[in-house]
């Protein structure tokens, strides 16, 4: 069985784990002015389908959200960056005062992109799940494998050759949002076959190390990276961020302190300032 196959069936393994393991976390917090917006862009090899849950929770919480398929795996990063202009148009549309992003994984270079060169006067709140902002170990270690580059272009498209960890791939050119942003990492590794590419803890797609953005919140989850839109715990820290420009402790409501790997005393990557690393309890 070859390394991919092999990875694709710890992935189905860990899911049925994951859905297990997470906790009814209450509701967050619901939006906190009229006409908030919110545009949700979902990662690669996805659709507007896998971002469903944060779609229904924040619109239970008060907000309109706009949220679309897009084609990730056939459009560069710059390109994909022009199909953001419709999606934050539907917000004015609508008559939003304030428009927010919340996005998964390369939904979220995407994003960091369009705002390098728009200007969004009503700026409100980014919230990036399992984003690699500091660029991917694991398109730097398929594009230089002779046998195996061919099949990670196949799979990622013309966007996952941008997306390397070198100090001149995209992700690291891209400046800080102009606007209040915050990163949430999964630390459940899905993909045993895939430890060998990281040098710490990772959500089995995205080192915690590649999520940080200088001056953004910071919040460790025991997920794995597919997982992160439907942890109960991701669903109300981004309703927190999103209504008061911080995340909740919620040590006191079934969730506890987590080091960086999800298990306690076996941590490898201690918190920056401002950081804040959490597990759901089982249920």
């Amino acid at each position: 069985m070859n390394r991919f196959a092999l990875a694709a069936l710890f992935a189905l393994a860990a899911s049925a784990a994951q859905a297990s393991h997470n906790s009814a976390t209450p509701p967050g917090p619901v939006a906190t002015g009229p006409r908030q917006c919110v545009v949700l862009l979902h990662g690669m090899a996805r659709s507007r389908l896998y971002m469903h849950e944060l779609e229904r929770d924040l619109e239970a919480a008060g907000y309109a959200t706009v949220n679309v398929s897009m084609p990730m795996r056939k459009e560069t990063i710059e390109q994909l960056a022009l199909r953001v202009d419709p999606l934050v148009q539907r917000c004015r549309d609508g008559g939003a005062r304030t428009i927010h992003f919340v996005t998964h994984s390369l939904g979220g270079l995407v994003v960091r992109y369009w705002l390098h060169g728009h200007a969004l006067p009503e700026a409100g709140r980014f919230v990036m799940l399992g984003t690699p902002n500091r660029g991917s170990e694991i398109a730097d270690h398929y594009l230089q494998a002779r046998f195996q580059s061919r099949w990670y272009l196949l799979t990622t498209g013309p966007a996952g050759r941008q997306i390397g960890t070198a100090v001149d791939s995209l992700p690291n050119r891209l400046g800080p949002p102009p606007m209040p942003t915050a990163v949430i990492a999964g630390t459940r590794a899905a993909s045993p076959a895939l430890d060998g590419i990281f040098n710490g803890p990772n959500d089995g797609k995205v080192s915690v190390a590649s999520t940080r953005l200088p001056g953004a919140a910071h919040l460790v989850v025991d997920s794995s990276h597919y997982f992160l839109t439907r942890s109960s715990l991701v669903l109300h820290q981004v309703r927190a961020f999103l209504a008061n420009g911080k995340f909740d402790d919620l040590s006191s409501q079934g969730a506890r302190p987590a080091t960086s790997n999800g298990h306690p005393g076996a941590g490898r990557d201690p918190p920056a300032a401002g950081s804040h690393h959490f597990a759901s309890r089982p249920a």
